[in-house]
Order: C-alpha cells, then sequence, then structure tokens
C-alpha cells in the first residue's frame, strides 16, 4: 500500500515483511524532514511513521532499548523531533481505534485529509480541545 492511496475508511494493511514496512517509513520520514512552511507534508506521511513506530515498539519493553534500535534501524525516522514521533504514533494508533476511535466524529471530519492541518500535534491538540468541549 502506497501512502497516496491510504484512507481511513480502511484499516492499514500489515506489511509484507520490515524490510518493506522500514523502507516505506523512512522515506516517508525523509518526506516530512524535507518539508517546510507553509504547504506541509501529506498526513499519509505521518501515519506511515506512525504505524512504523507502532509496530516496532511492540518489540521492546524498555524505552532505552527502543530508542537505540530506532537510531541504528532507521535514523532518518530518529531524526524526527520526539514529540512529532509520538504524535505520528497517536495518530495512527486514533486512526486505527487504538486509542481514542473517535477521532474522526471528535473532529467533525469524514477523512483525516479534511482536516484543516496535516500536522499530528495540531490533530491531537484539536482533539484535546474538542473532547474537552464537549465534557
Amino acid at each position: 500500500m502506497t501512502i497516496s492511496t491510504y484512507s481511513t475508511r480502511q484499516k492499514l494493511e500489515a506489511a509484507p515483511n520490515q524490510s518493506e514496512a522500514l523502507e516505506e517509513a523512512s522515506k516517508a520520514a525523509a518526506a516530512i524532514m524535507s518539508f517546510k512552511r507553509p504547504n506541509g507534508p501529506d498526513v499519509g506521511y505521518y501515519v506511515q511513521v506512525g504505524r512504523f513506530l507502532h509496530t516496532e515498539r511492540q518489540k521492546f519493553r524498555s524505552t532505552k532499548l527502543f530508542g537505540q534500535h530506532l537510531a541504528l534501524v532507521a535514523p532518518a525516522i530518529y531524526e524526527i523531533d520526539a514529540y512529532l514521533r509520538s504524535d505520528s504514533k497517536w495518530l495512527f494508533m486514533a486512526l486505527e481505534g487504538i486509542v481514542d476511535g473517535d477521532i474522526l466524529e471528535v473532529l467533525g471530519v469524514k477523512d483525516i485529509r479534511d482536516f484543516f492541518s496535516s500536522h499530528p500535534s495540531v490533530i491531537r491538540r484539536a482533539y484535546r480541545k474538542a473532547c474537552k468541549a464537549g465534557t
């Protein structure tokens, strides 16, 4: 599955093998790092990085060991700021329904690409603000 065909209406398929997932995530990380304001990268790049981080994190109990592994295996992803990696992982998990499964409903969009920003930190902030306003 390529990044351009990502749809929140369909669950993301598991990558056929780890090297392919690493390659796709590294390309997405490079695309994220190359974009400058005002036009940011597509939200699919962030979701791809989040997907890789989520699946790789399952293999480690220690965050220290995971960080070392990430630096060795995926230096392009490791270069992304920690908060952005964390928010990318959250965005992937939210879209998959692992956490905060009502994200699209709360934000009032049918597809995450319809949201005014593609930046996962902005999306997460808006989600928290909308949840707080709703309760």
